[in-house]
């Protein structure tokens, strides 16, 4: 991989890390639809703006994506007799309000949508994909191969082979997956196969699953 391309793959990269967002919230109560891995795309009827969501056993990812940008956030939310309800807030002010009500086959049957109090007509599709691998004691293989399939299937010049390397050995980069030193995903994988660090299997499931989701 030549310079030119390493410099661009770097800065999609840290691109992605100021706009995905890793926590452990409250999960599905009993006697609902299993709407895990179920993910929600909403197109708003008086905007450009789309917004995803895909649920978790804790948490539900939620990326607002404007034609230029995009930012992603995991939030609780509330699931009773189908109907699920979150709040997301935006680093553009935008607050999101989101109710989904779910048969018992998890198909999607009403949705609305309420942006800063305002309720927004919009249309929602919604399918059910397998949550991806979280294997706590291969965290930073699985991060680095997560961001590669996304660069990759958004830029036809990178291959998925020659990327996760080059991911794998930027600077500092662990740093901004909750490590508390600042080393290359390798080196910190290095550390984690040695004992010296735990990762939060949740955690890593919402991390890749917001890599996932990133348009």
């Amino acid at each position: 991989m030549n310079k030119l391309h390493q410099a661009f793959l770097f800065s999609i990269v840290i691109g992605f890390l100021g706009l995905l967002g890793c926590a452990s919230n409250r999960g599905v109560e009993a006697g609902n639809p299993d709407l895990k891995g179920k993910t929600t795309t909403i197109e708003l009827e008086t905007s450009a703006t789309v917004y995803i969501f895909k649920v978790l056993e804790m948490s539900t990812i939620v990326s607002q994506v404007n034609p230029d940008s995009f930012e992603t956030v995991s939030v609780g939310f509330d699931l009773e007799g189908g109907l699920l309800s979150f709040e997301a807030a935006f680093s553009d002010g935008t607050q999101t309000d989101i109710q989904s009500q779910f048969d018992q086959d998890a198909n999607l049957v009403e949705l609305q949508v309420r942006l800063n109090g305002q309720l927004t007509p919009a249309q929602a599709r919604a399918q059910t994909e397998a949550l991806p691998a979280a294997e706590p004691g291969q965290a930073f293989l699985e991060v680095a191969a997560a961001l590669c399939e996304r660069i990759v299937s958004c830029n036809r010049s990178f291959t998925q082979e020659a990327c996760e390397p080059q991911v794998l050995a930027v600077p500092n980069l662990s740093h901004d997956f909750g490590d508390n030193l600042s080393q290359t995903l390798n080196e910190a994988q290095a550390r984690l196969d040695s004992g010296e660090l735990d990762v939060d299997g949740e955690a890593l499931l919402e991390c890749a699953s917001g890599i996932g989701i990133v348009p």
